[in-house]
């Protein structure tokens, strides 16, 4: 509406939204940015229009680098209504006050995303489980989502291949292909049945891949691990797996579905 408003009261007769909703403005890869920069370098789009530069992005050196190099190449005309920022009136590169709104506005996300860690390392520390989704053969508690409860109806199963690589001495494939031909539901296909989502893959297709991450969980002796990966900075999706040291471990916090000895002759 402030768009809007702000074309037809400043004589802007032609102009089309462009809005990625749910995205970070720390990530420039967004759907309708680029559908945006592509129109501009079409020729399509000569003047671009931002409630304010927040909402243009939050890394100050590529919304730098796009006000003072990029547009200004490609005679873009570049507007931040709620900044008072047009290129047309002035040289941007003089007004002191545009670099350091950017960094302010960068440092918002990197200042959400410190705090968040730290609630979480917090949680985990207090042997909260903070997972989105509870491993194949637990459910999160009714009372507590931040507490484990065995699924009777998935944990069978979870003893079962266990017991299969202990005592018949199956390796992950064998077991894939054992769950596959009995026509048990996988742990993705289970998830988003709980959760009342269509799953449009075979739901009894079990791969080694997905076994294999079963004998790693130690979830299934009672121990809440959490800290193993962390992203490489708030700005990236990159994901960095941390060395053993900086897991946060609390043991026997949840009920033991897999015995001690199980656990040790499956693997």
């Amino acid at each position: 509406k402030i768009l809007g408003d702000y074309c037809r009261q400043h004589g802007f007769t032609e102009y089309s939204y462009y809005c990625d909703d749910g995205f970070s403005g720390t990530n420039f890869d967004r759907p309708d940015f680029r559908r945006m920069i592509n129109d501009v370098e079409k020729g399509i789009i000569d003047t671009i229009i931002v409630k304010d530069l927040s909402r243009f992005g939050r890394n100050y050196v590529q919304v730098g680098t796009y006000m003072s190099e990029i547009f200004p190449a490609m005679g873009v005309r570049f507007i931040a209504v709620g900044d008072d920022v047009d290129s047309e009136k002035g040289n941007l590169d003089y007004d002191l006050m545009i670099p350091i709104k950017n960094v302010f506005n960068e440092y918002y996300p990197a200042d959400c995303s410190r705090k968040t860690r730290q609630a979480f390392v917090s949680k985990a520390k207090n042997g909260e489980f903070i997972g989105s989704h509870a491993p194949y053969g637990y459910k999160k508690s009714a009372k507590d989502k931040h507490v484990l409860e065995i699924d009777e109806f998935t944990a069978p199963t979870v003893r079962w291949i266990f017991k299969m690589a202990a005592y018949n001495g199956y390796g992950y494939n064998k077991i894939a292909r054992v769950l596959t031909e009995k026509r048990i539901i996988t742990p993705a296909a289970y998830q988003a049945q709980q959760a009342g989502r269509e799953y449009e893959k075979d739901p009894y297709d079990w791969n080694l891949t997905t076994v294999f991450k079963m004998f790693e969980n130690e979830t299934y002796l009672g121990n809440l691990i959490s800290g193993k990966r962390r992203k490489a900075s708030f700005k990236s999706k990159k994901i960095i797996r941390q060395d053993e040291d900086k897991w946060i471990v609390v043991r026997g916090i949840f009920p033991q579905l897999i015995p001690d000895e199980l656990w040790r002759d499956a693997h």
